[in-house]
């Protein structure tokens, strides 16, 4: 089994505290959580807007900012094209936050899901990088490792399966673009896509690229 979800169905993230709230360990943790930015430079979307400096926390807390801050940095310099994944907007609209990512997954060139623009949620908790994120599309996807709520059922997203705190924000969109087109009969997650690609694969492959063309990129 992969990642599993609560909140799913029979098939079948919280955001940070009100500013920003799991770095590798050995990283020392700052004193004071690390002031960050993001500013046009990769992605087109990005702008220039300060994460807001927020009350003391824990020293695991600490140390899962000062990750995030160098996983956007190494972001900014090197990312997969058509890839987006920079901090979310707070809910009042003032700042970003940190422990939380909004990011596009392009459709595989060649593949069923191509044309399509795939938007994923990144929730992260005080234990990263020890635990990993978790990772939700919205709108849901028809797929079969895809819970109701949206939840990704990836074994790198499992702590308990194939999860190291090494692994990259950049690792994380590409297994999971290569999940879309490669899913996994042996980890479903929802119910209607798992049985058209296991008895309908006809039908399965129209579905798909019937959401892939509504879901492309808008000018």
């Amino acid at each position: 089994m992969s990642t599993t979800d609560s909140s799913a169905g029979p098939a079948a993230v919280p955001s940070s505290n009100g500013a920003i709230n799991s770095g590798d360990k050995a990283d020392a943790a700052p004193s004071s959580p690390p002031v960050a930015s993001s500013s046009s430079g990769g992605t087109s979307g990005d702008s220039v807007v300060t994460v807001a400096p927020s009350p003391p926390v824990s020293s695991s807390s600490a140390i899962a900012r000062k990750r995030l801050a160098m996983e956007r940095s190494a972001w900014r310099r090197d990312h997969p094209p058509g890839f987006s994944a920079k901090y979310a907007p707070m809910p009042d609209g003032k700042g970003q936050d940190i422990m939380r990512w909004q990011c596009k997954i392009p459709g595989k060139k060649g593949s069923i899901w191509e044309g399509g623009e795939y938007v994923l949620y990144m929730d992260f908790t005080e234990d990263y990088p020890s635990k990993p994120p978790k990772c939700r599309f919205t709108p849901v996807l028809f797929h079969p490792n895809i819970y109701p709520s949206g939840t990704v059922c990836l074994s790198i997203l499992n702590e308990d399966e194939d999860w190291k705190p090494s692994i990259t924000i950049k690792q994380i969109l590409l297994g999971i673009q290569d999940l879309l087109d490669h899913p996994n009969p042996n980890s479903p997650a929802q119910a209607e896509p798992y049985m058209l690609y296991q008895q309908n694969r006809e039908e399965y492959i129209r579905r798909v690229k019937q959401q892939a063309l509504s879901m492309r990129p808008r000018d």
